[in-house]
């Protein structure tokens, strides 16, 4: 059975499937959004058992795990 995301992302009439990639979802919207800035794609879903929590959801790789580390990094520098 293909998960919500799976569903999403398998386009019939290409016939693509992405298999054996690792997701990592973030639930802070500005976190999600200046990664997008860096050119890392999401894709935004609602909770099933409470639609107010949105979750936004990335493709883990090493360079998405190094932005995000630095993203805090940034944060924790400059939050008062």
């Amino acid at each position: 059975m293909l998960t919500q995301l799976e569903k999403l992302l398998y386009i019939n009439y290409k016939r693509i499937v992405i298999v054996n990639m690792k997701y990592r979802v973030i639930y802070k919207k500005y976190l999600a959004e200046a990664l997008s800035f860096l050119g890392f794609r999401y894709y935004k879903f609602y909770d099933e058992s409470n639609p107010k929590i949105v979750k936004y959801s990335f493709v883990e790789s090493e360079d998405f795990n190094n932005a995000v580390n630095d993203i805090l990094t940034l944060k924790n520098k400059y939050s008062k």
